[in-house]
């Protein structure tokens, strides 16, 4: 797998920690007025192992996660 695909993989991986982290009905904080839903967590979810994403996050820490945020939401 080629850098541009991991990335494209972590941004995935990072999304779905933070609609877990954010809860269902509530907004994320990744994108305007959008509401987290079964669907929208669903559509991530499959969207990540389509690409070829496991169920390992274990290498995403607090710190790696808040980094995330800090970087997305400028």
């Amino acid at each position: 797998m080629n850098r541009e695909e991991r990335e494209i993989l972590d941004m995935y991986r990072f999304q779905l920690i933070h609609y877990c982290k954010k809860g269902m009905g509530n907004k994320s904080d990744l994108s305007q007025n959008t509401t987290i839903t079964p669907v929208l967590v669903k559509t991530c979810l499959e969207r990540y192992i389509e690409l070829g994403g496991d169920e390992n996050f274990s290498d995403i820490t607090e710190e790696r996660y808040k980094d995330f945020l800090v970087e997305i939401l400028g």
